[in-house]
């Protein structure tokens, strides 16, 4: 063993276990050497020693490479909406082979598989970061690997309402209809890009539609412009559905609809 600062050159004795002219070989740097009147020189470099045994020496300084995936992945988001996840562990090690895997949930309890691949499933809601180092045969321990995503099932909570919910009197004016409420998510949150209307009655008239602007906590409010008119004929009055739709970042769909009515006349 060499503790100094700069590197030198010694002399081992071996006699007593090899003969002159045996080929040894470093395991830590795989140099080779021979046994020459019972020693061999070898040049250590600084704080650094040797390993010597009969060459060829099978060597494996090269560490396993670990992997986790996960099923179904997360999207470009980091969720998944599904359950269950099933974690799948693995490793790879073109030397000495994997001996062991060790995993562990959110920093909780290591788990040690005497094998290169293992799996687990995750059935309920939450954030999650997975970690996993693998060990070979020749004690070679892998960088770490993580995998963190989370897991949320739970569409958004969308509330509506309109003012006024009753036009009348029913003369075919455009009237401005106030749609508010609030769009919640509790888990992966609201994606404010995905938060639309839409306007149709039971004529099949369809009004334009379009975005929805969230503001703090999710609220919102627009106007839209309904025509206070009926079918002559039509004895229970005209419907219109406002509907209020958005997705969470896992990709859950919500939404909620409210009615403004034009009644068949003032006293319906």
């Amino acid at each position: 063993m060499n503790n100094g600062a700069a590197s030198n050159t010694a002399s081992i004795p071996v006699g007593g276990v090899f003969a002159d002219g045996t080929q040894l070989q470093d395991a830590i740097s795989g140099g080779t050497y021979t046994v020459i009147g019972g020693n061999v020189q070898v040049t250590l470099a600084a704080r650094t020693g040797v390993l010597l045994l009969p060459s060829p020496v099978n060597l494996d300084l090269v560490p396993p490479n670990a992997v986790i995936t996960a099923t179904p992945g997360a999207n470009g988001q980091g969720w998944i909406n599904s359950l269950p996840v099933t974690v799948d562990l693995s490793a790879t090690d073109s030397g000495s082979g994997v001996e062991q895997l060790r995993y562990w949930i959110n920093n909780g309890v290591v788990t040690a598989v005497a094998d290169s691949s293992a799996s687990t499933q995750l059935t309920s809601e939450g954030s999650y970061s997975v970690g996993l180092r693998a060990i070979d045969n020749a004690g070679n321990i892998s960088a770490l690997a993580t995998a963190t995503f989370g897991i949320d099932v739970t569409p958004p909570v969308v509330s509506v309402a309109a003012n006024p919910s009753s036009l009348q009197p029913h003369n075919g004016n455009m009237v401005p209809v106030t749609v508010s409420g609030n769009i919640a998510d509790s888990l992966s949150g609201v994606d404010p890009s995905t938060a639309t209307f839409a306007v149709v009655d039971e004529y099949g008239s369809v009004q334009p539609q379009g975005p929805v602007s969230l503001g703090p906590g999710g609220s919102y409010s627009f106007v839209v412009s309904l025509q206070a008119s009926r079918r002559g004929n039509d004895q229970n009055g005209r419907q219109y559905t406002i509907t209020v739709r958005a997705r969470d970042y896992a990709g859950n769909p919500g939404s909620s609809a409210t009615i403004v009515r034009v009644p068949h006349d003032q006293g319906h």
